[in-house]
């Protein structure tokens, strides 16, 4: 790729100065952790000043250890005036400074605006989310590492969910194994969700308990310093009706021929177009009610998504998930997703678990 992370953001942002700035958790922008490069850490009220040929990391002083190694020059506060400080000196002679609009907060931007007094803000979303969205090596062997650790936990529902277990003890049961084989939490909330709550595509688990003839869907990621993976599998307490099992092979093949859609130069329409066909010529037409897949990398959602509205094209080095759906309201839901990446000759699952239908 041509240039660093930081030179490529200020290319496309076309402004003298990108702030990405970090206030309270939960108030935190993945942007800094994807310019200076450091995997750990929290940094709050901390930014990133990033100027031609320079990247000032402004960070408190108690983070000093977190950043050691960070790709940019380390300036070191104790105070928030003193943080203002170094702020107002970083931005000096920027007339035109772009910010990141989706995850700033109004005091942060208040604050950019009082250390360049005059200067023009505006968004620079769009470029770093463009250069985000391509991966370095670097980045995929992370996406994988994560990848690997949710496909063994994957490995392991048949054996995890039980007859008379809730969805928050299977939920918490995963959560446990994830943490066990390596990841460092959870991207998202694990999705467990028995019977007709496999309906709603964003369930929280509850008390409901697995009984005899329910759908069972799972939906989980892992994290391996600070990258994300996502992963769904769908299996079924029994045997499936005839109506469960036609939903479950039409969802598998939607995502096969979705997934060879994936390729570099491709509309990021037109695999969601040709998943959503299968599913309709299946009988479950008005059924897939979210799109095909979203991009994921520090964030679990990043970037664009591949939807019938989409507009943008596919480019080699996006990772995305790969999700098609049925949601058969108030009796059944069939999700499977893998997480995906499109390379240069064309896309590769990360995930790896059985997709074959599931009876426990």
């Amino acid at each position: 790729m041509r240039g660093g992370r930081a030179e490529r953001i200020l290319e496309l942002a076309e402004a003298d100065a990108v702030v990405i700035m970090n206030a309270r958790e939960p108030f935190l922008d993945p942007g800094f952790w994807y310019v200076s490069q450091v995997s750990g850490g929290l940094f709050e009220s901390c930014a990133a000043v990033l100027r031609p040929g320079r990247t000032e990391l402004i960070v408190s002083s108690m983070e000093a250890e977190e950043a050691e190694g960070a790709a940019g020059v380390l300036r070191l506060y104790g105070s928030a005036d003193e943080r203002d400080g170094i702020l107002q000196e970083a931005l000096e002679g920027a007339d035109v400074i772009g910010v990141n609009y989706a995850c700033i907060t109004l005091a942060g931007a208040e604050r950019v605006r009082k250390a360049a007094a005059g200067a023009e803000l505006k968004d620079a979303g769009k470029a770093v989310d463009a250069v985000r969205s391509v991966k370095d090596d670097e980045e995929l062997e992370r996406i994988g590492r994560a990848c690997v650790i949710a496909s063994r936990v994957a490995e392991e529902l048949p054996a995890i969910v039980r007859r008379g277990m809730s969805e928050q003890q299977a939920a918490a049961e995963i959560d446990a194994l994830l943490r066990k084989e390596g990841s460092e939490g959870s991207p998202f909330n694990t999705i467990v969700a028995f019977g007709e709550n496999a309906a709603k595509p964003h369930h929280s688990p509850g008390g409901k308990t697995l009984e005899e003839g329910m759908a069972v869907l799972c939906d989980f990621g892992a994290t391996y310093q600070r990258y994300c993976s996502d992963l769904t599998r769908t299996m079924f307490a029994g045997e499936p009706g005839e109506e469960e099992r036609r939903a479950y092979e039409a969802v598998a093949r939607a995502q096969e021929e979705g997934i060879l859609a994936m390729r570099p130069g491709e509309s990021a329409s037109e695999p969601d177009r040709i998943a959503r066909g299968i599913i309709d010529a299946a009988g479950f037409a008005g059924r897939f009610i979210h799109s095909l897949g979203h991009e994921l990398g520090l964030s679990v959602h990043e970037g664009g998504v591949m939807s019938s509205r989409s507009q943008h094209r596919l480019a080699a080095g996006m990772v995305s998930s790969a999700e098609p759906g049925i949601y058969m309201p108030g009796r059944f839901g069939v999700r499977i997703e893998d997480t995906v990446h499109i390379g240069p000759e064309g896309p590769r699952r990360l995930t790896s678990f059985d997709r074959s239908l599931t009876v426990i």
